[in-house]
């Protein structure tokens, strides 16, 4: 199973990449260079973000199945910034929604696509 702090995606199909996330809290931060070294041990390309302060991976960012779109949510946990980045990275469309109510702080607490 893939952890949901990271964003697992595939721009070609013989070409494995994850987008290491940048998380808010220390706790958590301490997280991500053992999802890098695993990924890495798989044979994914590691990407980092370098113009975002804050990206919690796949809690903030759904992609819309069936079609090259993606979702991501900022406010509390990530960027709206993250996405500008992101959409860059593995050329797709981003659409970004604020997320507004604290108790709804990851963008999979309350947003669901269908195909």
């Amino acid at each position: 199973m893939l952890p949901t702090r990271l964003f697992p995606g595939e721009t070609k199909p013989e070409e494995k990449e994850v987008i290491l996330s940048k998380m808010r809290h220390c706790s958590r931060q301490k997280e991500v260079p053992y999802f890098e070294e695993f990924f890495r041990d798989e044979g994914y390309k590691i990407n980092k973000l370098v113009k975002t302060s804050l990206f919690e991976g796949m809690g903030d960012l759904i992609p819309h199945y069936g079609k090259m779109l993606l979702y991501g949510g900022y406010g509390f946990r990530s960027e709206k910034t993250a996405y500008n980045e992101i959409a860059e990275l593995l050329n797709v469309p981003i659409i970004a929604l604020e997320l507004v109510n604290e108790n709804f702080y990851h963008l999979d607490t309350c947003f669901f696509t269908f195909g």
